[in-house]
């Protein structure tokens, strides 16, 4: 029973990984937009087409320098609500035991954008200083789940027919939150400078159960019946992830009677995350030739402290707008960020289970949102002070440029009751992840590069993967108090083909939901 005991811990490895096998296509953070898009439901109802625009509250998201066209000090903060449905199909052509069709939902209610703006002089010259937070990412929340999940294969002697049944569940939440400090000024005549110094921060926390249950037979390397074993195997796995980093962003803003412009530069920087993995295995052995009442023959926790970095590369936006008339404003921005340079970094760690054991040549890595597991060792080591040498491994993320077009406007009623602005935006964006066709996965869910059993690793990229938004707002303002409201509406889609160890297959991933802000801006 002991060399069943050590098989059936591979098999629970393995089993784990079932859940993580549809995570959805070869970039660690797809689905994932890491867009640094500005705050405030004004902004945010006309599509975001702000960077031209830029002369309230919230300017200091969009370009810091039209700070200088506000002329008084305020307050501004923002709540958001995102009711996001995730939708994922999986389909294989010949094994349809394995094909999914699953829905999440997920209702957030959150803060997301504050800010405060006012005046102040340095040696004469006068200065609009800001400081702000607002949520960079607040979908980053995605959940898969299988139940009566048939598994199929063979592993260490190990023989599944599709009778045995893993049910599994896998979650991430969380979000990055950014908070700068920055400044707008006049330059020369009709022209402004600002920036500012960002500071983002934020948590995530990535968990997955599974339950593993069969009845099997155990059979010797030369095909001679040597047991069945009933096995109920539980795995927990939860990564709690700090993510830290910073950079400034630069910009002007050109403003001459109704005309104005805008141009926002947001510096690369590593966004820096550093990983505390703990996972629990449990497993309950039972002979069925012996009938040995079911008992946990093992416990296995462990600890993995990992680090990722990732490169965020240099993002430019430009925006012009034109006052068409005294009620009537429109915009327009493109944005633009080379992501095809970006690298993902994770450091080789040596921890003392795995120096414990046979495995003493490997290593845990680690995918954001993912799976974790094993890769060879590369060289960290600790120094003669017991302290950590950092050796990174290095990975291209195959991912390409982004780019955003939004377009906008505002309208404004004079009301005895107050002022009451429409809007209405619309905002395309090309993330730096394509559809894929003809990959190859292993048992783990991972891609292949390489030819397996003759087919090969070449994968085709299509088409950039595209994100729309289409966006609507009102509200009321008075004098010193202004109260907005915006209901913005996202769509994205993704495909992939290609082939696992359970054959051909084809997937699809819908993303949708609206997002509603509501927005207090106080005026002293």
């Amino acid at each position: 029973m002991r060399s069943v005991t050590a098989k059936v811990i591979f098999i629970l490895l393995l089993s784990s990984t079932a859940a993580f096998c549809q995570d959805f296509n070869i970039y660690p953070f797809s689905m994932i937009d890491y867009s640094f898009l500005g705050a405030g439901a004004r902004a945010r109802a006309m599509g975001g087409a702000f960077t031209g625009v830029a002369d309230d509250a919230s300017a200091l998201t969009w370009n810091p320098a039209g700070l200088i066209q506000v002329d008084k000090t305020q307050a501004s903060i923002s709540g958001i609500y995102l009711p996001l449905q995730l939708k994922t199909k999986l389909t294989y052509a010949t094994n349809s035991s394995h094909n999914i069709d699953s829905k999440f939902s997920d209702d957030k209610l959150k803060p997301s954008f504050a800010s405060f703006v006012a005046p102040i002089r340095i040696k004469g010259h006068p200065f609009m200083a800001s400081v702000t937070y607002n949520s960079v990412q607040n979908q980053i929340n995605d959940e898969y789940n299988a139940t009566d999940y048939p598994y199929y294969g063979s592993a260490q002697g190990f023989v599944f027919h599709g009778d045995a049944t893993l049910e599994s569940r896998h979650k991430v939440t969380g979000g990055l939150d950014k908070v700068a400090l920055g400044f707008g000024t006049g330059l020369y005549g009709d022209l402004a400078v600002g920036g500012s110094v960002n500071i983002y921060t934020g948590t995530t926390e990535s968990s997955f159960y599974g339950e593993f249950v069969d009845v099997l037979p155990y059979h010797s390397a030369g095909g001679q019946l040597l047991d069945s074993v009933r096995f109920h195997a539980v795995t927990n796995v939860v990564d709690k992830a700090t993510t830290s980093g910073f950079n400034f962003t630069t910009s002007l803003f050109y403003h001459k009677n109704n005309f104005r412009a805008g141009l926002a530069v947001i510096t690369p920087f590593q966004m820096i995350t550093k990983h505390d993995v703990t996972r629990a295995d449990t497993l309950y052995i039972r002979s069925v030739q012996e009938n040995t009442v079911d008992v946990p023959t093992a416990n296995r926790p462990s600890l993995y402290l990992g680090k990722t970095k990732i490169d965020i590369p240099t993002d430019i936006s430009i925006g012009i707008s034109y006052q068409v008339t005294p009620n009537l404003l429109l915009a327009g921005d493109f944005e633009y960020a080379d992501y095809s340079k970006s690298k993902y970094f994770v450091r080789a760690e040596v921890d003392s289970q795995t120096q414990m054991s046979t495995l003493d040549s490997v290593n845990t890595f680690t995918l954001p949102g993912s799976i974790y597991f094993l890769v060879p060792y590369t060289g960290s080591n600790y120094n003669s002070a017991g302290e950590l040498i950092e050796v990174y491994n290095t990975f291209d993320l195959k991912l390409d440029n982004s780019t955003q077009l939004r377009f906008g406007g505002e309208y404004t009623l004079k009301t005895k009751a107050g002022t009451i602005p429409i809007r209405a935006g619309f905002r395309m964006a090309q993330g730096p992840y394509r559809e894929v066709t003809k990959l190859i996965r292993d048992s783990n869910g991972q891609p292949q590069y390489v030819s397996v059993n003759g087919a090969s690793g070449e994968f085709v990229l299509g088409k950039k993967v595209t994100h729309t938004a289409v966006s609507f707002g009102t509200g009321i303002h008075w004098r010193q108090i202004w109260l907005d409201l915006t209901a913005e509406f996202n769509s994205e889609k993704q495909t992939e083909t290609g082939t696992t160890a359970w054959g051909d297959y084809s997937t699809e991933k819908n993303r949708t939901g609206p997002a509603l802000t509501l927005n207090f801006t106080g005026f002293f």
